[in-house]
């Protein structure tokens, strides 16, 4: 909030993790569910994604990427 937007509304777009931490709290407030479960019972299963693995609920089996990492990890290593 404290930095003006970069672009007017409707004008362009540009990807944001927040976005999509701000859609999953919004999706688990209202449905009085995690956002696991709804993904599984609104897309998943309707796709017939049985082997489709959701972040936060199993371990990925190796090999994997690892392209995403925690900011805080990363600041408090030094790298």
């Amino acid at each position: 909030m404290s930095k003006e937007p970069r672009y007017k509304p409707g004008k362009s777009w540009s990807y944001s993790n927040t976005n999509y931490t701000l859609a999953q709290l919004l999706i688990e407030k209202v449905t009085d569910r995690s956002i696991a479960q709804e993904m599984r019972r609104r897309i998943l299963r309707s796709l017939k994604m049985r082997h489709t693995l959701l972040p936060g609920t199993a371990n990925l089996p190796d090999p994997h990427a690892h392209a995403h990492y925690r900011y805080e990890e990363t600041q408090a290593s030094g790298r």
